[in-house]
């Protein structure tokens, strides 16, 4: 009995010991840059996924379903490392940059819907999706140049971009079931991609009201029901980028960043092949001369 209590009080001390590692940690990168906030809380989301995979039972590690979450978690990390060198590099774009910060902010405050909206927002941009034939004869649809490079994110152009941006859409699917919060601010759900977001929900909510845990819930106005997410930004995705910063630390003191002045994807993208780029039209495409060859 005596050598079993000394087990579960080493158990015990170890859970506290980590607990408040994990706290000073955390503390610690609220005080950082923001984009060095965006790695610190990737890489805590990654290691948290990896403990939980550990503590799983063998016979749920080799079913179909632990092979698969164990592959994605080391995929997940695998595609997460040259984010993690450019960071520290500090060779991001400075649009990535600032929308991967607005991801997380909204991750910590549980609010995934909105951090899927700032994911579509790198992934997709607010590009005119072409529906049905663009080009019959020799003369243009109407509003044909509004599909262009001008209204397109960049990001999935990159090989290595699109994967770390993968991996961050699993990771926002992860801690919402990890930090469970009401259906009306979660993506997809109970999808049941990676668990049951129900099941999680009512565990945290028998721990704790859910609605005193909730970020995004508490910081709404006090006569609302609590259950009702808050109403959606309209401001446009070069202003959500201007304002990233606003708020924290490092905006304290620093210069206004004018959004049509800096690096971005784009920038990266067309200087790595200009062969892609037509100024005519400002579409991403192939050479025009070769591809006149090719006739």
């Amino acid at each position: 009995g005596g050598a079993e209590g000394g087990a579960e009080d080493e158990d015990l001390a170890k859970t506290f010991a980590e607990a408040a590692q994990a706290v000073a940690r955390n503390r610690a990168a609220e005080t950082a840059e923001p984009v060095d906030q965006v790695a610190a809380y990737f890489k805590s989301l990654i290691e948290e996924w990896e403990r939980e995979l550990e503590s799983k039972p063998a016979d749920w590690v080799y079913s179909n379903a632990g092979k698969q979450s164990v592959a994605n978690c080391r995929l997940c990390k695998q595609h997460m490392r040259p984010l993690f060198k450019r960071i520290k590099r500090r060779e991001l774009p400075v649009d990535i940059e600032r929308a991967l910060f607005l991801i997380v902010k909204s991750m910590k405050e549980r609010n995934y819907r909105k951090a899927a909206d700032m994911y579509i927002g790198i992934a997709v941009g607010n590009a005119a999706w072409p529906i049905g034939v663009t080009s019959v004869g020799i003369h243009e649809r109407s509003a044909r140049e509004k599909i262009g490079a001008q209204t397109q994110a960049h990001a999935m152009h990159d090989e290595e971009t699109r994967k770390y941006l993968q991996s961050i859409k699993r990771l926002i699917t992860f801690a919402q079931r990890a930090y469970p919060t009401v259906p009306s601010l979660s993506l997809d759900f109970n999808s049941g991609y990676n668990g049951w977001d129900k099941d999680a929900l009512k565990a945290a909510d028998e721990v704790l009201d859910i609605r005193a845990q909730v970020p995004a819930l508490l910081a709404l106005p006090a006569n609302g029901d609590g259950w009702k997410s808050q109403d959606g930004d309209t401001r446009t995705w070069k202003s959500l980028l201007t304002h990233a910063y606003d708020g924290t630390e490092h905006a304290k003191g620093g210069k206004k960043v004018d959004m049509d002045k800096i690096r971005t994807m784009k920038d990266e993208i067309i200087a790595r092949d200009k062969g892609m780029y037509d100024a005519r039209s400002g579409h991403l495409t192939r050479d025009p001369k070769a591809h006149s060859h090719d006739r």
